[in-house]
C-alpha cells in the first residue's frame, strides 16, 4: 500500500464514520417447542468458490450464499458436505452462533431429543472412485451403537444403478460388490429411505435420507438449487427430526384374578345350576343368553382386579398360466372385486339358492333371522357366489376366493380377446341379476407373456375400462407379467425387515433367547416363508441371498451377538433353526406328498410319470421323472425340485450308512 492511500485509510479510521465488518447478523432461531428439529442438507460443492450474484456481474462466495440461507430461515441443524474446506478456514467464520463439526468424509453428531431419546445424526458422503470398504466401515461404527438408538443418515451415496423404484423404502440391484454392500448396511441397520425423485440436475437419485426409526422423520422437501439461490448441481433438503411423540395413554381394563378365585365353586355352580333360556332360531341370541349365564357365574366366584396397558408392543393397536408361459403363449389375468361383498347380499335370493342346494323346513327357518351378520356369513357368501362360474364360458377359467375372482384365458388372437370379454359381460349380467356390482377402480387386467409384440384388447366392464397393470397382488403374491418373483421377494423382505427393526429397537431389555426366537418365528418369518411353493427362487440366487440376509440378521438379534462373533452355522445350531433355503426343501416336499396322495386338489400324474426298476439309466430305484418335454416351466417347479430332492433320499432305512 502506497504511503499516500494508506494515509488515506487512516484519516477515515480516526473519522469514526467505519468499522470492521462484523460479519453477518445472527438471529438464534426460536426454538418451537413440539415441532421438532429442522434440518438443512445440502451438497455444497465447495463453500470457497465463488459463483455470479443475481444483483450484478459480479462474484459472490458461496459461505456468504449459505448464510443468507440459513439464516433466513429457522434451522437447528445444518449438514453440509463436499465443502472443500480446509484449515485456512476457521469454522468460527461459517455460520456464527452454530456448534461446527468437521470431519472427513462421515461426520457423527448426538442430539438430544427432548421427551424422548437419544438420536444421532450422520452425515456421509462417497467419493466416486470409492469402494465397498467405504461402507463396511460407516457399517462398523452404526453396529457399535445400541439397538434402540435412533439413527439419521444423510449424504451424498453417489450409487445411481440403486433401485428404489419399486414403492419399497429399501432398496434393489441387480448385482455389483458395492451396492450389494449398501443393501446390506441398509439392511443390517433396519433403515428405510425417505427421499423421493431425482436429487440431482442430471436426473439420478444420489443424496439419500435414511432412518431406521421412520416415525422421527417428518415433512421432508426438496428444492432446486435456484429455488432457494445456492448454485450447484444437487437439490436441497429439508427434513425435520420429530421431537414430542403422542403416546397412547395407559388403557384401563378389568380382568379376572383367576389365582384368588374359587374354582371349585365355579364349577360346581355351572354343573348344578339350570341354563334357563328362551331358545330362538337365532344362533346370536342363543349365544349372548348362554355367554350371559357363563359370566354371570364367573362374577360370583372370580374377583376382578384393574390393569392398565402401560407398554404395548407397537404391532398389536398357476399352472396353465407357466405353461402358455413356456410356449411363447399369452395368458389375460381378469382380476376382479366385490364391492361391499358381504354388507351387499340379497338375502331372498340367498334363501332361493339355499332351497336349490337342498337346505329347506326348519334348517331353512334357521337362516332366516340376521343370515350375514352371524359367523357364517363368510359362508353364506360363497354359497350365494357359488354358481357363477355356470355362466363362464368353457375355455376361460375362473378362480374365486372370497369375494375375489379371476379370470384368465389363453389368448392366440384376438377371437379369443372377444371370447374372455364375452365371458365378462356374462359376469356383469350375473351380478345385476343378484343385485351385487363390482368395484370397477379395483379390477385390472394383467397380461402375461415374453412375446415383443403381445395382444391388447381393452376389456370393460359394463361402460368402464378396467386397469391394464404390470403386476398385481392376489391372494399375498405379487404376479408379475412375465412371472418374475423380483417384486414379491423385495415386498416381502422389505416388510419381513421392517418388522425385525421393530423388533430390535423395542425388545432391547427382552434378554430371553426362546422369547426372541417365538418373536422371530411368528412375526419375521412367517413373511418369509408365506406361499413357498409358489415362489421359491430356486432359479435366482440373488432373491436367495437377499431373502437369507433377513434371517442372518434375526439369529444375531436373537443370540444378541454383533457380526464376526459367531458364525451363521453356529447361530442356527444354537437356535435348532434351518437355513431358509432347507426350509423351503422341506415345505416342497410335504406339498409333493400331499399332492401325490390326494389332499389337495392337484392332478400330480399331468406332471410326473412313475418309473420302475431298469427303465432308467439315472438310477437303480424307482423313481417319479418329469413328462417328456424338460424345457417347460417345471424345470425351476415345486415338482421338479421335489425330484431333485428324492434322488437323495434312501428308499428305505436299511439303506442309510452309518
Amino acid at each position: 500500500i502506497s504511503r499516500k492511500t494508506s494515509h488515506a485509510v487512516l484519516l477515515i479510521l480516526l473519522a469514526g464514520d467505519v468499522a470492521t465488518n462484523p460479519g453477518p447478523s445472527f438471529h438464534p432461531p426460536t426454538k418451537n417447542l413440539g415441532q421438532g428439529l429442522n434440518v438443512l442438507y445440502l451438497n455444497a460443492r465447495s463453500l470457497k468458490a465463488f459463483v455470479p450474484s443475481d444483483q450484478d456481474l459480479s462474484k459472490v462466495c458461496k459461505i456468504t450464499l449459505l448464510q443468507h440461507l440459513v439464516y433466513s430461515a429457522t434451522y437447528d441443524v445444518v449438514c453440509i458436505c463436499e465443502t472443500w474446506l480446509n484449515e485456512s478456514v476457521l469454522s468460527s467464520e461459517l455460520l456464527p452462533g452454530y456448534s461446527i463439526f468437521r470431519r472427513d468424509r462421515v461426520g457423527k453428531v448426538e442430539l438430544a431429543i427432548e421427551n424422548s431419546k437419544t438420536a444421532l445424526l450422520y452425515t456421509f458422503y462417497r467419493p466416486p472412485d470409492s469402494g465397498p470398504d467405504v461402507f463396511q466401515y460407516l457399517n462398523l461404527s452404526l453396529q457399535n451403537t445400541s439397538e434402540s438408538t435412533c439413527i439419521v443418515l444423510i449424504g451424498d451415496f453417489n450409487l445411481p444403478a440403486i433401485n428404489w423404484s419399486l414403492d419399497q423404502p429399501t432398496p434393489a440391484t441387480n448385482g455389483g460388490q458395492l451396492d450389494e454392500s449398501f443393501c446390506d448396511l441398509v439392511g443390517d441397520n433396519f433403515f428405510q429411505q425417505f427421499i423421493k425423485g431425482t436429487t440431482h440436475t442430471g436426473g439420478n437419485m444420489l443424496d439419500l435420507l435414511l432412518c431406521n426409526c421412520p416415525e422421527i422423520v417428518k415433512n421432508i422437501s426438496t428444492f432446486s438449487p435456484e429455488q432457494l439461490n445456492f448454485l450447484m448441481d444437487h437439490h436441497i433438503i429439508e427434513f425435520q427430526i420429530q421431537q414430542t411423540f403422542c403416546r397412547a395413554k395407559p388403557v384401563s381394563r378389568n380382568i379376572f384374578a383367576f389365582n384368588r378365585g374359587n374354582l371349585d365353586d365355579l364349577r360346581s355352580n355351572l354343573i348344578q345350576e339350570p341354563f334357563q333360556a328362551v331358545f330362538t332360531n337365532n344362533i346370536n341370541e342363543c349365544w349372548i343368553q348362554w355367554k350371559s349365564r357363563f359370566f354371570n357365574a364367573v362374577h360370583k366366584f372370580i374377583p376382578t382386579k384393574t390393569v392398565k396397558d402401560t407398554y404395548s408392543a407397537p404391532w398389536i393397536d398357476g399352472e396353465v398360466i407357466g405353461q402358455d408361459l413356456d410356449r411363447n403363449s399369452q395368458t389375460d389375468v381378469l382380476y376382479l372385486d366385490f364391492a361391499k361383498a358381504f354388507d351387499s347380499v340379497d338375502h331372498t335370493i340367498l334363501l332361493a339358492k339355499l332351497r336349490c342346494y337342498g337346505v329347506t323346513g326348519s334348517a331353512l327357518d334357521w337362516f332366516v333371522n340376521d343370515l350375514m351378520e352371524s359367523i357364517l356369513g363368510p359362508l353364506l357368501f360363497v354359497v350365494f357366489i357359488n354358481d357363477l362360474p355356470d355362466i363362464v364360458e368353457a375355455r376361460t377359467s375362473t378362480a374365486l376366493y372370497a369375494d375375489d375372482t379371476k379370470l384368465h384365458k389363453t389368448i392366440t388372437c384376438n377371437r379369443d380377446c372377444a371370447s374372455l370379454q364375452h365371458s365378462l359381460s356374462k359376469l356383469n349380467l350375473w351380478t345385476m341379476e343378484n343385485n351385487l356390482r363390482f368395484n370397477v377402480s379395483k379390477c385390472k387386467v394383467l397380461t402375461i407373456t415374453r412375446k415383443k409384440n403381445p395382444i391388447i384388447h381393452d376389456y370393460t366392464l359394463g361402460s368402464q375400462n378396467l386397469t391394464r397393470v404390470d403386476s398385481k397382488k392376489y391372494l399375498g403374491i405379487t404376479t408379475t407379467s412375465k412371472l418374475s418373483w423380483d417384486i414379491h421377494a423385495n415386498t416381502i423382505v422389505a416388510k419381513a425387515n421392517k418388522i425385525l427393526g421393530v423388533l430390535r429397537r423395542t425388545c432391547t431389555k427382552l434378554m430371553d433367547m426362546n422369547a426372541r426366537r417365538t418373536l422371530y418365528l411368528s412375526l419375521v418369518k412367517s413373511q418369509l416363508c408365506y406361499a413357498t411353493e409358489v415362489w421359491s427362487p430356486v432359479n435366482s440366487v440373488q432373491i436367495s441371498r437377499r431373502v437369507e440376509k433377513v434371517q442372518r440378521r434375526a439369529t444375531r438379534w436373537i443370540t444378541m451377538t454383533k457380526r464376526g462373533e459367531l458364525s451363521y452355522r453356529e447361530r442356527l445350531l444354537a437356535l435348532d433353526l434351518l437355513p431358509l433355503t432347507y426350509d423351503r426343501e422341506v415345505r416342497d416336499l410335504v406339498y409333493f406328498f400331499k399332492s401325490l396322495f390326494s389332499y389337495i386338489d392337484v392332478n400330480i400324474d399331468n406332471y410326473v410319470s412313475f418309473v420302475s426298476d431298469g427303465r432308467t439309466r439315472v438310477s437303480h430305484m424307482s423313481r417319479y421323472v418329469l413328462q417328456n418335454d424338460s424345457r417347460n416351466k417345471l424345470s425351476f417347479s415345486t415338482i421338479e425340485k421335489c425330484l431333485e430332492s428324492l434322488e437323495i433320499i434312501p428308499k428305505s432305512p436299511e439303506t442309510v450308512t452309518s
